[in-house]
């Protein structure tokens, strides 16, 4: 597994080796697969559920990094260039407010609004 999440009713794991967001009780039975990333990355390291979205980091080896949007249903949505400073976002959270991204490469915690650096 490369991440955990919440919508406040279900669990939510980003699968490690097939591209996957699997739903989960939160008595921890599986449910089903919620949503395929596959079609937007093969290298998806974090996720993240604001009670309306996902979003998920991934780390690739172009020197940009990003973060995807998909909406509650699990349909695409958007892909945001989030520059070459993080260093391979690995893992993404949420305040109420902010976003928070992990940078793994230069060991930060990065805060945005939406999506622009704070």
């Amino acid at each position: 597994p490369r991440g955990l999440t919440s919508d406040g009713t279900y669990l939510y794991m980003l699968g490690a080796t097939n591209n996957a967001v699997f739903k989960y009780t939160t008595a921890g039975v599986y449910t089903s697969i919620s949503f395929s990333v596959a079609a937007q990355t093969t290298t998806p390291k974090g996720i993240a559920c604001d009670g309306a979205s996902f979003w998920i980091t991934e780390a690739v080896s172009n020197p940009v990094d990003n973060v995807i949007n998909y909406n509650a249903a699990g349909a695409f949505v958007a892909e945001y260039l989030i520059g070459t400073t993080i260093g391979s976002p690995m893992g993404v959270g949420f305040d109420g407010t902010f976003i928070y991204i992990l940078g793994f490469r230069f060991r930060r915690i990065n805060r945005f609004t939406n999506l622009h650096k704070d």
